[in-house]
Formats: structure tokens, C-alpha cells, sequence
């Protein structure tokens, strides 16, 4: 258990353990999430020069997302971000819902 533990930190709070988390990502979800230029980790300041998340239904491409807070404050069941941005987002329509809406 404990080896698990500290390969979890070492896969999340490392700028290279946190590039293979986002390769693998990539890889489990069949290319469906990419990540582009990724920089820093879950414990630091991260930048992600290019994220896609693309569905049969549309894509979504963020540029230079950054994110700045506050891993800590989760042990007192708090989440603290002191930045969340992003140069630009687009959403591309891929394939028209046919579906009704719904309340």
C-alpha cells in the first residue's frame, strides 16, 4: 500500500511523473483527451500549452491554460485556486445532437 502511495505522489507532485500521467491519459482514453506542452504538476504552478478533449458530438481545444493553487487546503476539505486561465477556448459543433432537451 505504501509503495502505491508514493507512486501516486511521485506520478502527481513531479513535473515528469505528471507528463506520464498525461500520456497515459491520452492513451487510455483513446487519443479523446491530448495534452500539448505540459509544464510543472499537480503540486506547483502547471501550464498546458494545448488540451483537447474531443467527442463523437464536438471538440474542445484550450490553449495555455494555467492553473495556480492550492493542493494543501484539500485536508481541510477546502479547494484554493489563485488562478485559473486561459488564452483561448474553442468548441467545434462535430455532429449536431438530434436528442430533445430535457429539465
Amino acid at each position: 500500500m505504501g509503495a502505491l502511495v508514493a507512486a501516486g505522489v511521485f506520478l502527481a507532485g513531479t513535473a515528469t511523473g505528471f507528463r506520464w500521467l498525461t500520456d497515459a491519459a491520452a492513451t487510455l482514453s483513446g487519443q479523446r483527451v491530448q495534452f500539448d506542452g505540459v509544464d510543472g504538476h499537480l503540486g506547483a504552478p502547471l501550464s498546458i500549452r494545448k488540451l483537447t478533449l474531443a467527442s463523437e458530438m464536438r471538440r474542445i481545444e484550450i490553449d495555455d491554460l494555467r492553473l495556480e493553487w492550492r493542493p494543501r487546503a484539500l485536508w481541510q476539505r477546502r479547494l484554493e485556486v489563485d488562478l485559473l486561465a486561459a488564452r483561448s477556448l474553442r468548441v467545434t459543433v462535430l455532429k449536431k445532437d438530434t436528442t430533445p432537451p430535457t429539465l
